[in-house]
């Protein structure tokens, strides 16, 4: 079983807090990456989604990243993120449509250990790529699960919606396993 109390608190912070206070707790905890050790997977092809906690308030993933490894442009499907990395860098690409249903680039920012960062829809989309040469892992806070969401194919130069899915085995770890393990 897995056991991390401090994460227990910043779960139960989460749950008792309006959607507002998000961004303030969210910097106030001082994860490491080894806090949260016991959540992670890792793939060789692909950047994994590790599912912390789920409710109908907010969603909480740890996303494991290997060299290279980049998510492609895509939206939030309306709701809040908030990203702190916890473990090595992260390249933050911004994008706005544009009016040929394609994208423009508008700019980006490094996003390193600690760091913290926050996108909803109608600051734009975003792209998030592991460009260094070593492991990297950030904490994504969700305000309200995001089930599917649009994804922008840079092949096709075309959204299309895909459904979101976990990596972990198991889809959501309840408070019961978090505290007690």
């Amino acid at each position: 079983m897995k056991r991390s109390y401090k994460l227990a608190d910043f779960i139960s912070m989460l749950s008792q807090s309006a959607v507002e206070n998000y961004a303030d707790i969210m910097r106030a905890f001082t994860f490491s990456s080894y806090d949260l050790r016991p959540f992670e997977t890792w793939d060789e092809n692909n950047y994994t989604r590790n599912c912390l906690f789920r409710s109908q308030q907010f969603e909480l993933i740890l996303i494991c990243w290997r060299a290279g490894q980049k998510t492609s442009i895509h939206c939030h499907g309306g709701e809040q993120c908030w990203i702190k990395m916890l473990e090595g860098e992260l390249n933050e690409i911004y994008y706005r449509k544009n009016d040929l249903d394609g994208v423009d680039r508008i700019g980006s920012r490094l996003l390193k250990n600690r760091d913290h960062s926050y996108i909803d829809d109608r600051i734009g989309l975003h792209q998030l790529e592991n460009s260094s040469g070593e492991i990297a892992m950030s904490l994504h806070l969700y305000a309200q699960p995001i089930d599917e969401c649009s994804f922008y194919n840079e092949d096709e130069r075309r959204f299309f919606r895909k459904r979101l899915v976990y990596d972990n085995s198991t889809a959501t770890i309840d408070m019961d396993t978090v505290l007690v393990g």
